[in-house]
């Protein structure tokens, strides 16, 4: 990167170019963040956007707060809790039966429950915002980032009196209120045969839509733990043939050192006599 202050060293005196190379200093640093942190976050949205359109389908959660929320928990899926744990939502281990990630001494520790994919936090974040502390979020549009940024917070889900702000920034920088409204428009012209209809109101879910559903999101869940199980048995499977590999190993080392050793006994005393 060429250095911008040895081109104003004609120009400025010592004090004026040290002032103007900080400037230049703190720009361009900046600007360069600004830039990787946004392929970061282009490259997590895109992989999490069917993920999150999905759960705004089943759950009733915009698309945008699932993906501003992971964004934001997960540094773009780069913290340790998400590496380490796919923890990508920053939730504690309360009423958790699961593996668990803890942090920090005996004095102050914390624990966050531990998945097994990124996949299967993104579910748990879903059902865990459909616990009755969060009934008065649905209760908004589904466009209505704002509300469920500001709801979040109200209800307890985050210490940070700034994270409603925090998520806001994010869904109007990636514009991921467009998911939102694309996404609704979508239901409700399919709901009406292609035809153009008025905005339902706020609580218009009839008995039939509501048991279709309760219905998907059994069938959700279902599926979910279907898959867990099923990736829970190829990880044990996986296991056994690595410790079975590593025995093998053992014992052809244990073989080798007592050949090596002239001690081995293949139970044939014959090789005495000749």
């Amino acid at each position: 990167m060429i250095n911008p202050c040895k081109i104003i060293d004609k120009f400025f005196s010592s004090k004026q170019k040290a002032t103007f190379c900080l400037f230049l200093y703190v720009f361009f640093t900046f600007n360069g963040y600004s830039q990787a942190v946004r392929a970061d976050y282009q490259a997590y949205i895109e992989q999490y956007r069917a993920t999150a359109l999905q759960h705004q389908q089943v759950f009733g959660i915009p698309a945008s707060i699932t993906l501003a929320q992971g964004l934001l928990e997960s540094r773009a899926g780069k913290s340790g809790l998400a590496k380490n744990g796919n923890n990508h939502f920053g939730i504690k281990d309360f009423n958790w039966k699961g593996e668990v990630l803890c942090y920090g001494d005996s004095t102050n520790m914390s624990c966050y429950r531990k998945y097994g994919a990124p996949e299967d936090s993104f579910l748990d974040h879903a059902r865990f915002l459909k616990s009755k502390r969060y009934g008065k979020l649905y209760e908004l549009e589904i466009t209505d980032y704002r509300g469920w940024a500001e709801g979040l917070r109200e209800c307890g889900y985050a210490e940070d009196p700034a994270y409603p702000q925090k998520l806001i920034g994010i869904i109007e920088q990636y514009r991921l209120h467009e998911l939102d409204a694309s996404f609704a428009s979508a239901s409700t012209v399919a709901a009406t045969g292609g035809g153009m209809s008025e905005k339902p109101p706020k609580n218009s879910e009839s008995k039939a839509e509501k048991r279709a559903r309760e219905k998907a999101e059994k069938e959700a869940l279902k599926q979910a733990k279907k898959e867990a199980r099923e990736r829970e048995k190829l990880q044990r499977e996986q296991e056994k043939k690595a410790r079975e590999k590593e025995k093998k190993l053992r014992e052809q080392a244990k073989m080798s050192d007592r050949t090596n050793g002239r001690t081995v006994n293949f139970g044939n005393a014959s090789a005495d006599n000749d």
